[in-house]
C-alpha cells in the first residue's frame, strides 16, 4: 500500500511536472496498471518524460514516485511492459529518481527570496509564461522550486525503501529492486548495512555471474570494501570487485585485455555507464604509473576503439602514452596512427579532445607533430 497520502489527497493542480501543470499526472498514474498494454506504455512513458525529464526531479515528481512505490505490491503489477513485469520499470523508476538527486548539492537552499512567497506557489504550479514570450529558469524561484523538489524527494526515501525492500530477494524482479535500493540509500541519510549484508549475500550466492558482479559493482557505489572478490572464480566478478579496489591493477589490465568479450560481460546495467572497458581505462589510467605496464592492454583497447569513443577509451589512452617513456610512447603512437576508422577530419569528437592535447586532428599532420 502507498505509504503517506493516497493519490486523491495530493494536490495535482499545486504541482508542476517538466512541461505543464500536473494536472493530468492523477490519469496516468491510475493507468500504470491498465488491463491494455498501450495504456500501460503510455502511462509509463509520462513518468519518464514529464515526471523525471533528463535526469530532473519536479514537484510532482515525489509525489508521484510515493504512488508508483504503492503500486509494486499489486498483483497487476505482473503485467508486461516490454517483455518484463511492469513491476521491473517502476522499480528502475524509483532507483532513477533516487539517483536524479545526487546531482543536486548536500545543502539546498529551499527558502524562498522575501515577499515572493505568491509568486514561488505559482512556478510550482507551472503557472510559466507563454513559451513565446520564454520561461526565465534562471530566476532564483525556479532554483527554490527544484531544490524543494529534491529534497521532498529526499524525505521520500525511507517510504520508498519500505516498498522496494520486500522485492530484493524476488527471483523476477530481484535486480531492479536491489538497484532502487542501493539508490534510496545513497539518496538519503539511511544506514547501509542491511542492504550491504544482502547484496553481500547476493555476491557469493549461486547466482549468475553477471547478477554476482552486479552486486559488487553495488557494494563499490555504497562505498564498501569489495577486495575480497578479487579472489572470484569468475572474472567479471573479479573485475568489478577491481574497480573499487583501488590497489588493483592486474584484474584492471586482464579485464581490457579480455575485449571483445568483457564488453559483453555488463550489458545495460544500470551501475555503469557505456561499455565497461571506459571504466577499465579510467582506472588502469589513473593507476598505472608506467605507461610501459599499460601498453599491451592499451594496444589491446585500440583494436576496439571508435571515432565516437575517444573521450573514453583511447583518448584518456593517447593522453597516458605521452607522459610515458618514449619506447612505449612511440609503439603507441605509430599503432594509433595505422588504426583505421580513427581519422575521419569530420569528427568533431576527436578534434575536440586532440586539440585539447596540441595535437592535430589529420592523421598525416598528427603524424608530422608526433615524430
Amino acid at each position: 500500500m502507498l505509504a503517506g497520502p493516497a493519490q486523491a489527497e495530493i494536490d495535482w493542480n499545486g504541482l508542476s511536472h517538466a512541461y505543464d501543470k500536473a494536472a493530468d499526472t492523477p490519469g496516468h498514474l491510475a493507468t500504470l496498471l491498465d488491463a491494455d498494454a498501450a495504456v500501460r506504455a503510455r502511462a509509463m512513458g509520462h513518468l519518464w518524460s514529464a515526471i523525471l525529464h533528463q535526469g530532473t526531479v519536479y514537484p510532482a515528481t515525489a509525489p508521484a514516485a510515493r504512488v508508483v512505490a504503492g503500486l509494486l505490491a499489486d498483483e497487476r503489477a505482473e503485467l508486461e511492459l516490454d517483455g518484463a513485469p511492469i513491476r521491473i520499470a517502476l522499480l528502475r523508476f524509483l532507483g532513477e529518481v533516487a539517483e536524479s538527486t545526487s546531482y543536486a548539492p548536500v545543502e539546498l537552499d529551499t527558502a524562498c527570496p522575501p515577499g515572493r512567497e505568491d509568486e514561488l506557489r505559482g512556478v510550482t504550479a507551472g503557472d510559466w509564461e507563454d513559451e513565446e514570450e520564454g520561461v526565465d529558469f534562471s530566476d532564483v524561484l525556479f532554483e527554490v522550486m527544484w531544490s524543494r523538489a529534491v529534497a521532498a524527494c529526499r524525505d521520500s526515501v525511507g517510504d520508498l525503501l519500505a516498498a522496494v525492500t520486500p522485492w530484493l530477494a524476488d527471483p523476477g524482479c530481484g535486480r531492479a529492486a536491489r538497484y532502487a535500493a542501493v539508490r534510496l540509500h545513497k539518496a538519503g541519510d539511511v544506514p547501509t548495512e542491511s542492504i550491504t549484508e544482502h547484496l553481500r549475500d547476493v555476491a557469493v550466492s549461486g547466482a549468475p555471474a553477471t547478477e554476482r558482479a552486479e552486486a559488487v559493482l553495488a557494494l563499490g557505489d555504497l562505498q564498501a570494501d569489495t577486495s575480497g572478490y578479487l579472489h572470484d572464480a569468475e572474472q567479471v566478478v573479479r573485475v568489478c570487485a577491481a574497480l573499487h579496489a583501488t590497489r588493483d591493477t592486474a584484474e584492471i589490465l586482464a579485464g581490457l585485455l579480455a575485449l571483445p568479450e568483457s564488453d559483453e560481460w555488463l550489458v545495460d546495467t544500470p551501475y555503469l555507464s557505456g561499455k565497461l572497458r571506459f571504466h577499465l581505462v579510467a582506472a588502469a589510467v589513473e593507476r598505472v604509473d608506467d605507461f610501459a605496464d599499460l601498453l599491451p592492454a592499451a594496444l589491446h583497447v585500440l583494436r576496439f576503439a571508435g571515432p565516437f569513443t575517444v573521450e573514453r577509451d583511447w583518448g584518456p589512452l593517447l593522453g597516458k602514452a605521452l607522459e610515458g617513456p618514449a619506447d612505449a610512447r612511440r609503439t603507441f603512437l605509430d599503432a594509433l596512427i595505422e588504426t583505421e576508422g580513427l581519422w575521419d577530419p569530420r569528427n568533431g569528437n576527436a578534434s575536440v579532445y586532440l586539440r585539447k592535447l596540441g595535437l592535430p586532428s589529420e592523421r598525416e599532420a598528427f603524424r608530422a607533430a608526433t615524430a
